[in-house]
């Protein structure tokens, strides 16, 4: 069975791309397309759906609130400013059942895990099956924090943390972008 975190997230909102897209960091949207694609087609035959992808830092927070200072059982470990949902890298899914219900068997999330990683999504160690991130050498938060401390607002923030992943996204084979268009 799915944990109840995962059960939770996905049922408390709806499950359909919401409304800030737009503001995922782009090879990351062109990652999850892609990966989604694929999925389903050979596995999942239009079942694999998106809950969640960008959140304010307003909604992270009342997630985060839910079961601690708000009625209701805990759906994220993550503060405002700490998800990676926060800065446009991370993305939720959710499996439909033939049947049109949320798919509770943990199996068909494990085989979505192992999809997703071929396709240089990261997933979370913890049990939050359907979530999966944005890939990096970094850690994204400090960095985040570090630009909000030096007096960046939070999308000048997220536009920093993006051209950090782009940096990272063209190396390859020891080669940085400068060395290629040289």
């Amino acid at each position: 069975m799915v944990d109840k975190i995962t059960s939770l997230r996905t049922s408390s909102h709806s499950h359909k791309y919401n409304q800030y897209i737009h503001l995922l960091y782009k090879p990351f949207v062109r990652d999850v397309e892609m990966a989604m694609y694929f999925a389903n087609k050979y596995y999942f035959h239009g079942r694999l759906k998106i809950s969640e992808t960008y959140r304010t830092m307003e909604r992270q927070q009342y997630l985060y609130e839910q079961g601690r200072t708000r009625e209701g059982k805990k759906v994220t470990n993550a503060k405002a400013g700490e998800s990676f949902h926060n800065y446009g890298c991370a993305v939720d899914f959710w499996i439909e059942t033939y049947d049109g219900k949320y798919e509770t068997d943990l199996e068909p999330y494990k085989l979505l895990e192992r999809v997703m990683v071929q396709f240089g999504l990261a997933y979370l160690r913890i049990h939050d099956y359907g979530h999966f991130q944005c890939a990096a050498s970094f850690d994204m938060v400090e960095f985040y924090k570090k630009q909000i401390e030096a007096g960046a607002t939070h999308e000048q923030a997220v536009r920093a943390l993006h051209a950090e992943l782009d940096k990272e996204r063209f190396v390859f084979e020891g080669y940085k972008k400068d060395n290629i268009f040289s």
